[in-house]
């Protein structure tokens, strides 16, 4: 009896692991997440801005706008736009144009939601809703990177 239960225990762990597991047919490198994975970390793309927002090289983080990566992409012009609203920076006529055209993209980013969901959203989804959830964590995300500085 205790063989077969210590068996069934086996079976419905490796069942949820399935399961509930994210998919690995996604493009890690496009995917923004705040706290993904076992150890709750963050992914490439939030780790690459955060550290040129703690070093304040605000002018990598415009040239970022141009990446061929749409997570990319949507962190930088947000972040860009945040610092604007700051007084931080300011944007050029070129650069101005090149955050409207990204905003009409259709490039998909994936976000993840936890360790079962994963959502896309094209570029032009997340800039014409506020409300979704991902507009407003980044704010408070390029707060808090804005208060501490980098360790790097």
């Amino acid at each position: 009896m205790r063989i077969q239960n210590i068996f069934l225990c086996w079976i419905l762990f490796v069942l949820s692991v399935t399961v509930f597991a994210q998919s690995t047919n996604y493009d890690w490198n496009n995917m923004i997440g705040f706290a993904c994975f076992k150890n709750a970390r963050t992914t490439i793309s939030v780790r690459h801005i955060e550290v040129l927002i703690k070093q304040k090289d605000f002018d990598s983080i415009k040239i970022l706008m141009n990446s061929p990566i749409p997570a990319i992409k949507y962190l930088s012009v947000k972040t860009c736009e945040i610092l604007e609203r700051k007084g931080m920076i300011q944007f050029s006529t070129v650069e101005r144009e090149v955050v409207n055209e990204i905003k009409k993209s259709k490039g998909i980013i994936y976000v993840c939601s936890g360790c079962t969901e994963i959502e896309s959203y094209t570029l032009v989804q997340l800039f014409a809703d506020n409300s979704i959830s991902l507009n407003k964590v980044v704010v408070d995300w390029v707060d808090e990177c804005l208060k501490n500085k980098s360790t790097h």
